[in-house]
């Protein structure tokens, strides 16, 4: 229910970029279809959303560009127009679970 109070205070203002971390946890699925529509509308209006999350299968629903972190660094970056949910799986074992790095990112 704190969940779904915090979503319902972000419906009250109209902003221009989101900061949410872990949002789907603790939520059923009619909240996490509000919250993502929610985030929908805010790009659909030119805001940005940046989501920190575990859950690789929603982020890679809800974004277009992903940041792989270890130990609060960046290690990887990607861009969803060239990986699948497959291969962003396979990055996050290599760049976020692991001591590896991309030099690029």
């Amino acid at each position: 229910m704190k969940r779904r109070l915090v979503i319902g205070k972000m419906l009250l203002f109209d902003p221009e970029l989101l900061f949410l971390d872990e949002p789907h946890n603790t939520l059923d699925q009619a909240a996490i279809a509000l919250l993502n529509g929610y985030v929908d509308s805010v790009r659909a209006r030119g805001g940005s959303a940046i989501v920190a999350t575990h859950n690789l299968s929603r982020a890679y629903d809800m974004a277009d560009r992903f940041l792989l972190m270890r130990e609060g660094a960046v290690t990887r970056r990607a861009d969803k127009d060239h990986v699948t949910v497959d291969q962003l799986r396979e990055l996050y074992t290599r760049y976020a679970e692991n001591d590896e790095r991309d030099p690029s990112a």
